[in-house]
């Protein structure tokens, strides 16, 4: 029987409770704590991971109060659902996509939730936000008058932002679930193959692509949202550029993919060639992510690269 301190395991689930605490000071660290909670439950389980749990939250509890802790339950699920697809070896596709949906509903909850909670419209509270925003640059217009020079927000763009409050909100709401639920599973992988998890081969980047199939959901709701604008309901902007985030994350990722696939086996970059591409998509975004998204749907319905296995190569290995 080893009867051994485990004294990295323990440094471990310690260092998640000064993450927690962390968390609750820079947001941000918290928003990846789902990942390091599924890595403690995939390679040392047992008591280690509700013990990394409870020391991440008093963590949190101790640098922002209750707040933080009602956070770290919201991002709860995403850990769990990420432990399972890891655990099962299911596709890392459908991780990815069930992980962006427990972000997009966290998220969710904590913006939208309390207003329909309080009878109110689901947006209230983020229009209130937004007015507080407005409000904090017409009075530093004011300041900047008394010394010299003013700037101002125009009335119709403070009324278009207010009225587009709820397209923000669940813009804001995707592209942040889908940032941090591909973050996450990219993470986990890395470090728990590193630690010597037995896990599910996966793909390289430029090799990674959705299926065919993917086209049917993605008619299916294009037609949803065609219907809810039709239909006038109550949000359809909210609902409908929801719909719109999910077919651009979806098909852009493709497309970059695809991207990578043909600098990578097909020409061959250099590495210095495909850093100044991604700098051109930096500076072209957001139009280089249409461009991105619209390469992707023809890569899936033309199979752009099963076409070009056959292609020969240009240029050395690297």
């Amino acid at each position: 029987m080893d009867t051994r301190i485990p004294l990295k395991r323990i440094m471990v689930v310690l260092a998640l409770g000064l993450w927690g605490a962390l968390g609750g000071i820079f947001v941000p660290a918290l928003l990846l704590l789902s990942a390091a909670l599924a890595y403690v439950a995939l390679c040392y389980g047992g008591v280690y991971t509700p013990a990394a749990f409870l020391l991440a939250s008093a963590g949190a509890a101790f640098t922002a109060g209750s707040q933080a802790l009602y956070a770290l339950a919201l991002l709860l699920p995403a850990a769990v659902v990420l432990t399972f697809f890891f655990q099962k070896k299911l596709p890392y596709r459908t991780a990815l996509a069930c992980v962006t949906a427990c972000f997009a509903v966290a998220y969710y909850v904590e913006l939208c939730l309390p207003s329909l909670l309080a009878g109110k419209d689901a947006y209230d509270a983020m229009r209130e936000l937004t007015r507080q925003v407005l409000s904090l640059y017409e009075a530093m217009g004011e300041v900047g008058k008394s010394m010299g020079y003013a700037f101002a927000i125009p009335a119709v763009v403070s009324a278009a932002l207010l009225d587009m409050t709820p397209q923000l909100t669940m813009i804001t709401i995707m592209a942040t679930a889908m940032t941090l639920a591909f973050a996450d599973v990219l993470l986990l992988e890395r470090f728990a193959r590193k630690h010597g998890a037995q896990l599910k081969p996966m793909a390289k980047l430029w090799d990674w692509r959705i299926t065919r199939e993917s086209l049917v959901g993605a008619g299916i709701l294009a037609a949803g949202a065609i219907a809810v604008r039709l239909l006038a309901l109550k949000n359809a902007g909210a609902i409908v550029v929801t719909i719109e985030m999910i077919l651009l994350g979806e098909f852009s990722l493709n497309g970059f993919c695809y991207s990578e696939y043909i600098s990578r086996v097909i020409v061959r970059q250099s590495g210095a060639r495909r850093a100044f591409r991604y700098v051109l998509y930096i500076l072209f975004f957001p139009y280089s992510l249409i461009v991105l998204c619209l390469s992707g749907v023809a890569e899936c319905v033309f199979n752009l690269r099963g076409r070009m296995k056959n292609l020969p190569t240009n240029g050395p290995e690297e």
